[in-house]
């Protein structure tokens, strides 16, 4: 059983987060002239924020990645938990300005109230049976 509203939120909150540090990355590069005039302090502080960014576009990139999970039938519980710790990674660091994490959260928790409703399906290993002779 897919969770769709779980996956949508999901969805939503990760292109949200990819969107916004993609933004920051652009006008971080358009800016690179003015943090090279403040001198050390200002280039210490760009490859900090530009470490922020990067991690903020791998959180993006997994929340798409358990958004996708949570579409599968099998992948339901394991992507709503991991876009759960995600998301809960994403609203420490800040990501998405904590829209797209808290969509994520709210998808999530979807996602693990349906994976919770769906009864667990047991695949027993069966033999083909053999043709009795006469």
């Amino acid at each position: 059983m897919r969770s769709r509203g779980g996956f949508v939120l999901n969805l939503i909150g990760a292109i949200l987060v990819l969107l916004i540090a993609v933004i920051a990355m652009i006008a971080l590069a358009a800016s690179r002239e003015i943090a090279g005039m403040v001198g050390i302090l200002g280039t210490t502080t760009m490859n900090l924020v530009w470490i922020f960014l990067v991690i903020h576009l791998v959180i993006g990139v997994l929340m798409i990645l358990s958004a996708i999970w949570m579409n599968n039938d099998r992948k339901v519980k394991a992507g709503a938990l991991m876009g759960l710790i995600v998301s809960i990674i994403g609203i420490v660091v800040g990501a998405g300005v904590f829209i797209g994490p808290v969509l994520g959260i709210i998808g999530s928790a979807i996602g693990l109230g349906k994976a919770a409703r769906q009864p667990e399906k047991v695949i027993a290993k069966t033999r083909p049976r053999r043709r009795k002779r006469r």
